[in-house]
């Protein structure tokens, strides 16, 4: 559990682990600074806006090392490059 009353600096992470060739996958995340509070949700670096829109720069991450960090309150999807 996370919420808007923790220090952001000491927000846990978890680190699965992936097989290798696994390094060339796509990661997208949503996240929201605080999941107790319903703003600034974003998937993959987007978000929508007031009057609906879809806004920002979609931004996909890769496994590094054979990791992914996922942070309290986080979802990361993992997309394999086929």
């Amino acid at each position: 559990m996370w919420n808007s009353k923790f220090d952001p600096i000491e927000r846990p992470y978890t680190a699965p682990e992936f097989p290798q060739g696994w390094g060339d996958a796509d990661v997208l995340r949503l996240t929201n600074p605080d999941v107790d509070i319903a703003d600034n949700i974003n998937f993959a670096g987007q978000s929508v806006d007031a009057h609906g829109r879809i806004v920002g720069e979609k931004g996909y991450g890769k496994v590094e090392g054979g990791k992914v960090l996922i942070g309290a309150g986080e979802v990361a999807l993992v997309k394999l490059q086929t």
